[in-house]
């Protein structure tokens, strides 16, 4: 589920990152067993929530453009992404 609004995500490089959408809130990130690899999952919610922000960025009528014939749609690609990272819902 997508939270709408102003939202903080994890730490990042020395910075906060803010994105409009947050896929996984801070507080629904899991703690890590081992404290050392707490940042592996803090970046994965990162990135989810980078993701899926470049995601909802685009314009309807922009996701069926192909740079080839050959290629994949924006939309196809960015399913894939959404997708492949675990978020089985298709949510864009």
């Amino acid at each position: 589920m997508l939270v709408q609004g102003a939202q903080v995500a994890p730490f990042c490089f020395g910075k906060t990152m803010h994105y409009d959408y947050i896929a996984i809130p801070p507080q629904d990130v899991p703690r890590a067993a081992e404290p050392p690899f707490q940042h592996l999952l803090d970046t994965y919610a990162s990135e989810r929530d980078k993701t899926i922000s470049i995601c909802r960025s685009f314009a309807p009528e922009d996701l069926t453009f192909r740079p080839h014939p050959k290629s994949s749609s924006v939309e196809e690609i960015l399913k894939h992404q959404l997708l492949s990272g675990g978020d089985s819902s298709g949510n864009l």
